[in-house]
């Protein structure tokens, strides 16, 4: 492969062209002012919106942090930003759930803003193409905006990341100062760091990648600056990550920079925990401190799950097994890239292609090659991780993707227009018309919409018809204000369904032993042992309505019996239906 020449100004003729031609912004400004009152709207019914269990974790972290419980808060497992950002706002009296949305809509204003600025620059000033940015950006954000997870924040700081990069690289080429760029470079490194642990290898392999490319392609003098740039942020960004490293290395009493890439890695290469966490005879797992919902909120105590004392696979058999999955995982992976963004990848191949394939200059070409190795480093980086087991994993995980092809779509979009469309004859100008407004088209479908087909077969995401819906508690939550008149904060509680009772148990405060998916069985007496060593409160029974619930007498006696729609069955993705659900009083005084 040719390493691409990047160079910082224009030398084809078109360019020149559009150089003098300058866009207006206003239809941008229209298009962002209508994505802020769509944000106002999602923060504004937010307060009951539990949707996402993860969250619980992230909402938890933030309610230690505003309450000062330092050492609990810090945590190896779940980055630390969203709950850092979201802590003042739960301090200052802010519902918590309202918390952690608001910070997502300020991101999302962020990654909006960064983006236009990123189009505006390289199209210098093409109205269309900013326009066009600005639309999908506003559509996806105020779909995405709700989750309480920090997945828009790393849509965010994709943009960001690409943007400084590309600023330092604008200024090696034309020889301007490039220290406050190269701080700015590292202080998105280090931001990325703290808003996901899984930016840490993009950061790293995206810089190399690029750093690679930039040295082949540079006399000596050139290569000395792109050097100390390099160097300048890299000190900068592990300066600014070192406080992190050294609170993490604090509590855990060894050099730790995160703990989830061994936690969730651990199961890659492990056939016998390939099917999920089901395991039989397993422990009661407990939440690592007193003021934890679950155990899931920090589990670098417990890498390696349920199956670490198990003998190991030979490593051959281990590396197979993890490349099978691979192969078996691909097909779903793009399937759900395809739910969230249809042209993402045929996109990117194509720009890649024309990169390589073409040999010039061009001011499109330090963009396209930002944009195209970050696309592909986080590519290739889930690609590495996602299972077939959990179908391609969450979607969430892969909107970044959607972001930086539609940057590259949209910077290109003005020299493609010029080459194919400028001056064709009426036919081929519809056409082309009808290719550009497919991404825009398709962006409002499925994240407008909240449709799949006839982009993707794959469930697509919520879309914003529920803003439309008068905001009100779930059914889970009434439930949960039921419970409260006889669950105290801090009880200990068990349920046959463990996402419903999490749910339940951070409305009430209170705590979750065990995990998902493990089968408990109320008539075994050695599961009731278990309950009885753990001093569990509470267990509670999810069965189907139309459906006989066990004989729960052995445990203890009930003291509530309701029926609510929910999910019933302790299975990822079941369906909501009506549920009845049992409250057992496992206390030695009841």
């Amino acid at each position: 492969m040719t390493a691409p020449t990047i160079v910082a100004r224009p030398t084809a003729h078109h360019d020149d062209d559009r150089a003098v031609r300058r866009g207006r912004l206003w239809p941008t400004l229209v298009v962002g002012a209508v994505g802020v009152v769509l944000l106002v709207l999602v923060v504004a019914r937010s307060a009951y919106d539990l949707n996402n269990i993860d969250g619980i974790s992230y909402i938890s972290i933030a309610r230690q942090y505003a309450a000062g419980h330092l050492h609990d808060a810090v945590n190896a497992y779940w980055s630390p930003l969203v709950s850092w950002l979201a802590a003042p706002l739960v301090r200052a009296g802010v519902g918590d759930i309202t918390a952690v949305v608001a910070v997502n809509a300020a991101a999302s204003v962020l990654g909006t803003a960064v983006g236009v600025a990123f189009v505006w620059r390289v199209t210098r000033g093409h109205t269309v193409a900013t326009a066009l940015f600005a639309t999908v950006a506003v559509v996806f954000y105020a779909g995405s905006a709700h989750a309480l997870t920090p997945d828009v924040l790393v849509v965010a700081w994709t943009t960001c990341f690409v943007y400084a990069l590309l600023r330092v690289d604008e200024a090696l080429a034309a020889g301007r100062p490039v220290v406050l760029d190269a701080t700015l470079l590292g202080a998105v490194c280090a931001a990325g760091y703290v808003t996901k642990l899984f930016l840490v290898p993009v950061v790293v392999v995206g810089l190399a990648l690029w750093l690679a490319l930039r040295l082949a392609g540079g006399d000596g003098a050139a290569r000395r600056r792109l050097l100390a740039a390099s160097g300048v942020a890299l000190l900068v960004g592990l300066a600014l990550s070192a406080p992190w490293v050294a609170a993490l290395t604090w509590k855990y009493g060894e050099l730790t920079i995160g703990s989830s890439f061994d936690v969730n890695m651990s199961a890659k290469f492990d056939p016998a925990q390939s099917g999920g966490p089901t395991v039989t005879d397993a422990p009661l797992w407990a939440p690592p401190n007193d003021r934890a919902v679950s155990f899931g909120e920090d589990r670098t105590f417990q890498v390696g799950g349920d199956a670490a004392d198990e003998p190991g696979q030979p490593l051959g058999e281990r590396v197979g097994y993890y490349l099978d999955q691979r192969v078996l995982a691909l097909p779903h992976y793009l399937e759900k890239i395809r739910s969230i963004a249809p042209w993402a990848v045929a996109t990117m191949i194509v720009c890649t292609v024309a990169l390589v394939l073409r040999r010039g200059g061009g001011t499109l070409r330090a963009p396209l090659v930002v944009l195209a190795v970050t696309f592909w480093v986080y590519f290739l980086g889930y690609a590495g991780v996602t299972t077939a087991a959990r179908a391609g994993g969450n979607s969430r995980y892969y909107l970044p993707l959607l972001i930086l092809s539609t940057l590259a779509a949209c910077v290109a979009l003005p020299y493609l227009w010029d080459r194919f469309a400028r001056g064709a004859r009426a036919p081929q100008r519809v056409v082309a018309v009808a290719l550009v407004a497919l991404l825009p088209v398709s962006v409002v479908w499925q994240h407008g919409g909240g449709q799949g087909p006839p982009f993707s077969v794959a469930d697509s995401t919520r879309g914003l018809d529920y803003l439309l819906d008068e905001a009100e508690p779930p059914a889970i939550q009434l439930v949960a204000q039921d419970l409260a008149e006889m669950v105290e904060p801090g009880s200990r509680i068990v349920g046959s369904n463990y996402r419903g009772t999490l749910r339940l148990a951070f409305y009430l405060h209170g705590q979750v032993y065990g995990r998902a998916e493990q089968g408990y069985d109320v008539a075994d007496p050695a599961f009731r042992a278990k309950l009885r060593d753990a001093d569990i409160d509470y267990y509670l029974m999810f069965t189907p309505a139309q459906a006989d619930p066990p004989d729960l007498t052995a445990l203890g006696p009930t003291l509530l019996s309701t029926t609510a729609q929910t999910t019933c069955t302790d299975d990822l993705g079941a369906v909501v239906q009506s549920c009845r659900i049992d409250l057992v009083d496992l206390r030695d005084d009841a």
